[in-house]
């Protein structure tokens, strides 16, 4: 398989072709999928981009890897489990290879672009793709009215003013009511956020009944503070209600009530990524992104976390990837069920405070929602 280099420096030498395929390629506004299948994706979509791709020499998981089309940089969700990859390549692709990448197309702009897919020196074969201008329109009706029943995250539920932690899963369930009594069915949902920027988040869901619906969205893309929201209730016969000049705020991360904390640290360590070693403060330029890796257990069940996050001293936090495979980190341990305790992260200074900014690693385990601390922690000068 033809491949790019990793970086500049690789020119010289041959580039080394990774192992995996991109299976799937869709664009999605809020209200509709689209199957990319002339990779043609329209305007103002997220498209979503699924595959799975090995480290060729030795074969195995990535430990870093990345998705961009010239200078975007996709959000990716690297380390899922593939069974069907794992059954053509035998034990060596047994770890989570399988990548989810989710590119915005108002970054890109019209036109082609080509994707690439990197990590560790290999990379996959490129993608091309041409952004088109986008057509789809939506009637309002003023016979359909959109209300909220809930609104919170994958951990609270929030009464008015409504909120939802950042780096969690904002979830919003309510109904879509007609005036004329009847019961509408439902097609899509979708929320649209003024930060100033608009952002269109969530996919809509069955909630077991014909009006109601479900959206979730990844608040990551938020800022933390106050942001305004419409929200748009698709129905079968093309028309649409909307709840409009609605407010929430994006607040930090809440380590749970003081049951949910312990006292027990749990054992971790945090590195980075494609940067010299130092002996102190890492010092870089505000904007940089910074990649890093490392890995946590948790100390009582000795298993792999199931969240983990990094909290700055400023308040700003960041969501770091797990499920990546460390079998040298479960064998040192002794816990075979921390087999893929890993984890990946990226970190935009951008968002830090300037000064001395001191990071640390904590974790929420998979069954209780408990919350650990750990002595890992990472020490920037932002400039």
């Amino acid at each position: 398989m033809k491949a790019h280099a990793f970086d500049d420096r690789a020119e010289a030498s041959a580039a080394l072709a990774a192992l995996g395929a991109v299976d799937e390629l869709v664009a999605w506004d809020g209200l509709e999928s689209i199957a990319v299948t002339e990779r043609s994706v329209p305007q103002g979509h997220e498209l979503m981009i699924r595959g799975w791709a090995l480290a060729p020499s030795p074969m195995g998981p990535f430990e870093h890897f990345v998705v961009r089309a010239g200078e975007v940089e996709a959000t990716v969700r690297y380390g899922t489990i593939r069974p069907d990859v794992a059954a053509a390549y035998g034990s060596r692709a047994l770890g989570p290879c399988g990548f989810e990448a989710t590119l915005q197309t108002s970054e890109l702009g019209l036109g082609e672009h080509e994707i690439r897919f990197e990590g560790d020196g290999a990379a996959l074969a490129p993608v091309r793709v041409r952004v088109e201008a986008r057509s789809t329109t939506y009637e309002r009706s003023s016979r359909y009215r959109a209300s909220i029943e809930r609104f919170g995250d994958e951990d609270h539920t929030f009464a008015r003013p409504y909120s939802v932690q950042r780096l969690f899963m904002g979830v919003v369930s309510g109904r879509l009511d007609d005036a004329r009594g009847e019961r509408p069915r439902l097609a899509r949902a979708t929320i649209d956020v003024r930060q100033p920027i608009p952002v269109q988040l969530g996919v809509r869901l069955s909630n077991g009944s014909a009006n109601g619906f479900l959206v979730c969205f990844d608040s990551e893309e938020l800022t933390i503070g106050p942001h305004r929201f419409r929200l748009t209730v698709l129905s079968e016969d093309g028309e649409y209600g909307v709840a409009a000049d609605l407010s929430f705020d994006v607040v930090p991360i809440v380590c749970g009530g003081p049951a949910q904390r312990s006292p027990i640290a749990a054992p971790a360590q945090i590195e980075w990524v494609d940067r010299p070693l130092v002996n102190g403060p890492l010092v870089v330029k505000r904007g940089e992104i910074l990649h890093v890796r490392g890995w946590a257990i948790d100390p009582i069940a000795m298993d792999a976390p199931g969240r983990a996050y990094i909290d700055f001293d400023d308040g700003t936090q960041f969501r770091l990837m797990p499920r990546q495979h460390r079998p040298d980190i479960a064998e040192r341990h002794g816990a075979p069920k921390a087999m893929f305790c890993g984890l990946v992260g990226s970190i935009d200074t951008g968002t830090l405070a300037t000064g001395r900014r001191t990071g640390r690693v904590f974790i929420v385990d998979k069954l209780e929602g408990m919350w650990y601390r750990t002595d890992a922690e990472i020490v920037i000068d932002v400039g």
